[in-house]
């Protein structure tokens, strides 16, 4: 029998709020280590109460994209973004880190904790300097359902946490990639998914995003702009062929029912349904790279 709507209660839940807990071994169900390091230069942590519990994208240096349930009613100040981690045991003393704190934090207004529509959050950083917008990485713009099989394609997602329902979360970045699940199967099998959201996983489990990986991206590789932006690279160093691989995010990670379940995917906010709001918000669309 298919659920209605999200029971906190129950299994069904959002993908947030994990302890930290250091611990060797793969987190994100059926992952491998991110490498290599820095792979995904837009992804961030976000600490709440010096306790990294989500991630999420960065756009600039003034704006960060996660989801709404990782703020659980928390004021601005209890947030710090940490961009450019790959080990949360490793952050002291690491030059590649940087930390924001956050001056204040846009909910989508028609964001719904009981029905989890609207899982979508902006976060404005505290930084006096001049935007600087994030290279090598777009949101899609597109009108694309996602609502079909695209075993073909695998779609990338990123994060700290757990690499099962009971199990800890990671102190190093993991990595998994999953397809797009037929979303009437989806619907038929889980919830009332709307079209705002996205399904994502394999029928027979196994891979999936776990409890602590919220408000982080779902990305592809845009692969024919990263042969353009490859072809104007004057040094082949890892750092440059890493920002020279542009990367477009088509969903964020919101909630599922466990992790790998068989037959149920996890369930993503749909990015493009969102790109005028966002628009109102920070002043663009972000449908373009910057390289």
């Amino acid at each position: 029998m298919g659920l209605d709507a999200p029971n906190f209660d129950s299994p069904l839940f959002a993908r947030a709020k994990t302890n930290l807990a250091a611990s060797n071994g793969e987190r994100i169900v059926g992952g491998t280590v991110v490498n290599p390091v820095g792979k995904y230069h837009f992804f961030c942590a976000m600490s709440v109460d010096s306790q990294v519990s989500c991630g999420g994208a960065l756009l600039s240096n003034r704006w960060f994209l996660s989801a709404a349930h990782c703020i659980d009613g928390e004021p601005a100040s209890a947030f710090e973004i940490i961009c450019g981690v790959h080990d949360l045991e490793k952050i002291k003393g690491n030059k590649s880190v940087v930390r924001y704190k956050v001056r204040n934090i846009n909910v989508h207004p028609g964001w719904n904790k009981k029905v989890m529509q609207d899982d979508i959050a902006l976060f404005e950083l505290d930084v006096n300097a001049p935007e600087a917008v994030h290279p090598g990485y777009y949101l899609d713009c597109s009108d694309d359902p996602y609502e079909f099989d695209d075993e073909e394609t695998f779609y990338k997602i990123m994060g700290f946490g757990q690499t099962g329902y009971e199990e800890d979360t990671s102190t190093v970045q993991m990595e998994v990639g999953l397809p797009i699940y037929n979303k009437t199967t989806c619907t038929a099998n889980y919830v009332k998914i709307g079209d705002k959201q996205i399904c994502a996983g394999y029928s027979a489990g196994g891979k999936d995003g776990c409890l602590g990986d919220s408000g982080g991206p779902i990305v592809v590789e845009d692969k024919a702009k990263t042969r353009a932006a490859k072809a104007k690279l004057r040094t082949t160093s890892v750092a440059s062929t890493i920002l020279a691989t542009v990367y477009k995010q088509i969903g964020i990670v919101s909630f599922g029912i466990k992790c790998a379940e068989g037959k149920y995917p996890g369930i993503y906010t749909k990015v493009n349904k969102y790109i005028g709001w966002i628009r109102s918000i920070t002043g663009r669309d972000w449908c373009e790279p910057v390289n």
